[in-house]
């Protein structure tokens, strides 16, 4: 295992899931370090000793890039090995993974290995059905006659050993931009929600949408339960945030569900010079999605000063709670959305009620000064099965001076925990995980 090096650095996307698993043992994190090949990097906690072991030199064959696109998502098999799973961001370099040498262990890693049938693919996201036992890898690629997006799955009854044919999933309608999926477990169901990048993408294409698999029924339905049949039609799903009828765009962030009544966050932005940056969070419940307004936060502006790029649609982050449970948000906001207008980008943790339409900020995570501290994370359960963690959230810490690209010359970005000890909550850095004793 390679020794902790503060001298590079982690970071992520938000749509390659999971970033952070729980199982009864332990809590597993990935990210994609900056340097020149892009290298994968993953951190073991340990529950009971409360310790970090760091690996920061999974290699990939051909390298990745410094782009946080590129982050793994993680993966624990029934036998107890680790999987990492990653692309290169929408390059032919296809999906590929490793595969841990020993259960529960991060030291060393098999032979890469590839996820067949791939053109240009981007944002793994595995997840295991109870019943059937089976697991589905979604993501997104570009289809072989060079038309919009499309969103792909296999299907695997030995975890990952062999794969099935690859069904598609839905193909993006039109040429405005590509698009992106958040998906959730529960036994037998997988819960999903869509969104457009919301730029350039027309006001009216930038909805939030939601769908699910019935694994008892091997059928894909609308929120309302209808059948609909792969591949997917936009105007198929169900439609929870009309952008065109607000006159603001969605961008999904995250999703969870129990089987019955899902949750999603999602954030917002209006054009414009003086463009508002909001999160909402909603709820299915009696047959009907609730959908509110969280608070307003401020943009992560991800600019490229060579060639001035300004996104002023990247949000900081929101994060639903998965294992403390669907009422607990964490999310990120700066000084145009607080009172103090102190600089920086806070991580904060919210409460929803139990009317699912109002919220209350329970504590500050991590104070933002001169950095900002974003894109939080809640550890998932892996597998088919509920665990806790001590790690509450992962999020990163620094500036992000470009789209594809999380390092700056004078600052380097950090993922930082937030962990349950017995004397209270501590925050940690990563560049001390391998030396951390709780």
């Amino acid at each position: 295992m390679a020794p902790s090096r503060p001298d590079l650095t982690g970071g992520w996307c938000w749509f390659q899931e999971p970033r952070v698993v729980a199982t009864p043992t332990d809590t597993f994190v990935g990210w994609t370090e900056y340097d020149e090949q892009g290298t994968i990097g993953v951190a073991r906690f340990d529950h009971d000793d409360m310790t970090f072991a760091v690996n920061r030199e999974v290699g990939t064959t051909p390298a990745l890039a410094p782009d946080d696109h590129n982050s793994p998502a993680v993966y624990v098999r029934r036998d107890g090995r680790i999987v990492l799973y990653y692309t290169a961001h929408n390059r032919p370099d296809g999906n590929r993974y490793r595969v841990s040498d020993e259960p529960y262990r991060i030291d060393s890693f098999g032979e890469e290995r590839s996820v067949p049938d791939h053109n240009q693919s981007t944002y793994p996201m595995p997840f295991r059905l109870a019943d059937p036992e089976e697991l589905f890898y979604f993501y997104r690629d570009a289809p072989d006659d060079g038309s919009p997006s499309t969103f792909y799955f296999y299907r695997s009854s030995d975890d990952g050993e062999t794969w099935s044919e690859r069904e598609r999933l839905f193909q993006i309608e039109g040429d405005d931009y590509s698009g992106y999926i958040k998906v959730a477990r529960s036994d037998e169901r997988l819960d999903i929600c869509y969104s457009r990048h919301p730029r350039p993408a027309p006001l009216g294409k930038c909805d939030v949408r939601h769908f699910y698999y019935d694994a008892a029924a091997d059928q894909f339905r609308d929120s309302q339960g209808n059948p609909i049949e792969t591949p997917i039609r936009e105007e198929e799903m169900t439609k929870l945030f009309d952008a065109e009828d607000r006159g603001e765009r969605g961008w999904i962030w995250d999703v969870m569900t129990d089987g019955e009544e899902p949750a999603i966050v999602f954030s917002s932005f209006t054009d414009g010079d003086e463009a508002d940056q909001r999160f909402y969070y909603a709820k299915y419940v009696d047959a009907s999605w609730r959908v509110s307004e969280v608070v307003e936060t401020d943009h992560v502006y991800a600019t490229n000063t060579d060639t001035a790029v300004n996104e002023q649609e990247y949000a900081p982050g929101i994060s639903l709670g998965h294992v403390q449970g669907d009422d607990v948000l964490y999310l990120s906001r700066g000084p145009k959305s607080r009172e103090d207008k102190q600089q920086g980008l806070d991580v904060e943790r919210w409460r929803v009620g139990d009317d699912h339409e109002t919220f209350e900020r329970e504590r500050v995570v991590e104070r933002g000064t001169e950095s900002n501290q974003f894109r939080p994370v809640a550890p998932r359960s892996v597998g088919t099965d509920e665990h806790d963690s001590p790690i509450r959230a992962v999020w990163m810490c620094g500036q992000s001076r470009a789209p594809y690209n999380y390092h700056d010359d004078e600052e380097t970005l950090q993922l930082k925990a937030e962990i349950e000890t017995e004397s209270g909550l501590e925050t940690v850095r990563m560049d001390e995980w391998a030396t951390y004793e709780g």
